[in-house]
């Protein structure tokens, strides 16, 4: 029960650009096979936000919120399911956009995306 009760409190000072990231990961990814659909970036973001508490980002929300956000954001545009095969962030960048995130957090967020691409390369 006290687990249950950490959850819901977390949920209420969820910052409300990471609950509209999460819409989208849903509305985006709901229909994709299992290794790459939203609870895939639900899991990573766990893991991302974890790693980061154990590396003692905890004293900076600004720097967990990005963590988050990389993490739940960083498939979106997963080449193998763009129409045409190649890695795009459009939909990401757009969203940061209009959610008006300061631009050195949307350059963060896309960083650590872009990084990703670079590292696991397409096909």
């Amino acid at each position: 029960m006290a687990a249950r009760e950490g959850q819901e409190e977390m949920a209420t000072t969820k910052p409300e650009v990471v609950r509209k990231a999460e819409r989208l990961v849903v509305s985006t990814m709901g229909g994709r096979d299992a290794s790459h659909d939203a609870a895939h970036a639900f899991r990573v973001r766990d893991l991302a936000l974890s790693l980061a508490k154990e590396e003692g980002l905890v004293s900076s929300p600004q720097s967990l919120e990005i963590v988050e956000l990389a993490a739940l954001l960083h498939d979106i545009g997963d080449y193998k399911y763009t129409k045409d095969l190649v890695e795009d962030t459009t939909i990401v960048e757009k969203f940061l956009e209009e959610e008006v995130l300061e631009e050195s957090k949307r350059e963060k967020i896309l960083g650590i995306i872009k990084g990703m691409e670079v590292y696991y390369g397409p096909g």
